[in-house]
């Protein structure tokens, strides 16, 4: 009887840890088959914070980060890296309001502000829907062009084109002086969703503004690896050769 109760005992646990790893298996494809907006795949992530006396000047800063870009785009195995203010899936995003001229402001017109370098639509590999990206001139020059994401262009003109129409936004940077300043803009691109906070969230409307226009006191740094010779130590290296000052966090992986 002992051994009849014991193997039942057996059975049930094998039962619960067989549901368990079925329903684990369940929600990794489940994540799997979400539509991130973006190819986590290879890539490596970490965030930045320049030395006090950068972050006051926006031109070193912008010209920092391009340095620490461009020094590990040149390290082997990398195939791009890029600049950003805020991650996909990072949990964290800061709003700007949403005005378009003609119509009457709604508190619900919000996007996440992104600041980007240049090479962050190829890095991430976010799909370019309608229009063009930022040109290398204007991410050094910026002018009044603004990349918008689908749900902005759905929200604001279901059924039409926006590239082309006129839009304001507003200075989302705190740490800046002009924060809150009204940016009259005009579409010039639409590129698909990303999930901003998480892969439960909905993917998030969001305006895309060069890196230049407006850079952030700290960022986040993202590279995508050719082959496995990517390390996170090979890319810290790399970083800390440019700025050795630089506050770290730890690199990831996806």
């Amino acid at each position: 009887r002992g051994r009849a109760v014991l193997t039942s005992l057996q059975f049930a646990m094998v039962l619960l840890l067989l549901v368990g790893a079925g329903l684990l298996a369940q929600s990794y494809r489940r994540v799997l088959a979400t539509r991130l907006g973006f190819d986590p795949r290879g890539l490596y992530f970490s965030s930045i914070e320049p030395p006090s006396e950068q972050q006051r000047d926006a031109a070193l800063t912008s010209a920092l980060y391009q340095r620490i870009a461009d020094r590990l785009r040149a390290e082997p195995g990398v195939e791009e890296a890029a600049v950003v203010n805020f991650l996909p899936l990072g949990r964290a995003g800061v709003p700007t309001r949403i005005e378009v001229p003609g119509r009457t402001p709604r508190s619900e017109d919000l996007a996440t502000y992104v600041t980007v370098s240049e090479a962050y639509l190829r890095t991430l590999r976010i799909p370019l829907v309608r229009g063009r990206w930022f040109t290398e001139q204007e991410m050094r020059l910026p002018g009044n062009g603004i990349v918008i994401s689908e749900a902005v262009a759905k929200r604001h003109w279901p059924g039409q084109d926006p590239v082309g129409k006129p839009l304001t936004i507003f200075r989302s940077s705190q740490a800046r002086p002009e924060f809150g300043r009204a940016v009259p803009s005009v579409v010039i691109g639409v590129v698909g969703d990303v999930r901003q906070y998480g892969v439960e969230s909905n993917p998030d409307p969001a305006v895309y503004v060069p890196l230049a226009a407006e850079p952030w006191a700290w960022v986040s740094l993202v590279v995508r690896a050719r082959d496995a010779s990517v390390t996170p130590e090979g890319l810290r290296r790399a970083v800390m050769e440019i700025e050795p000052r630089l506050l770290p966090m730890g690199p990831g992986q996806s």
